[in-house]
């Protein structure tokens, strides 16, 4: 049975708080793809904790600034504006080339590990193997190797950008944090801001306020969140006839 009062006033009046880890290739990609997720979570009021594994510098409209310290710098500003609009209290930025992340799986999971261990999350989404840019694919395999180490007990969600994950089974649902997740993505100037709206709009997320997620355990991944105020449900696939 889930504990309807994790993250809520026990009747002691005392609160326990619980955590949400989002595991972010590049300085974007939570609200890109997290955004609803984490202002549900921001509104339980759970502590919300980024790691932003690259540096951002091989992404955004000037090519003439990539790999520069002066983008490292302002995609950093930018993921810490849009980060706290959704909730983030906590943010890493821990540094690996942007595009390079496949260079240093191994530090990075060490540094996963020993993260994933004194944060205690309940919660942990990074990508999915199917999202088809390098570094969210190195950020997958960072993710299920501390995973397999860590307590079964942690819920995963993995999220898709860039690519057709066709795996992914549960739904959240977040009309009210529609308009939050929009502003938080265009605290990213730096990036082709227009071009992921539009996206995000023809995939539903910002159209219909929800985001698709792949869990491994579904059933007991709904019956959790749905037990700490979270609206999720089971992808319903249309078939053709």
């Amino acid at each position: 049975m889930a504990n309807h009062n994790l993250g809520r006033s026990t009747a002691k009046g005392k609160r326990k708080i619980l955590t949400l880890l989002i595991f972010s290739p590049h300085p974007d990609d939570l609200e890109l793809s997290c955004g609803l997720l984490c202002h549900r979570a921001m509104t339980l009021g759970w502590r919300i904790v980024e790691i932003v594994l690259t540096d951002g510098g091989a992404g955004g409209n000037d090519l003439r600034v990539y790999h520069t310290e002066k983008l490292r710098q302002k995609r950093m500003i930018e993921a810490r504006y849009g980060a706290s609009r959704l909730g983030v209290k906590e943010i890493e930025f821990w540094g690996y080339a942007d595009s390079k992340l496949s260079n240093d799986l191994q530090p990075a999971i060490k540094r996963s590990l020993r993260k994933l261990r004194s944060c205690s999350p309940a919660i942990v989404a990074f990508p999915n193997s199917n999202d088809n840019h390098a570094d969210h694919i190195s950020t997958h395999r960072i993710a299920m190797s501390v995973l397999k180490i860590c307590s079964k007990k942690i819920i995963s969600l993995q999220y898709c950008f860039w690519g057709k994950d066709h795996t992914q089974n549960i739904v959240l649902a977040n009309p009210a944090g529609i308009i939050t997740k929009e502003a938080a993505i265009k605290d990213h100037e730096s990036q082709p801001i227009d071009r992921y709206l539009h996206k995000l709009r023809e995939d539903g997320s910002l159209a219909d306020g929800d985001e698709r997620y792949y869990s491994r355990n579904l059933d007991k991944t709904i019956l959790a969140m749905s037990g700490w105020g979270f609206d999720v449900h089971r992808l319903q696939r249309q078939t053709r006839v």
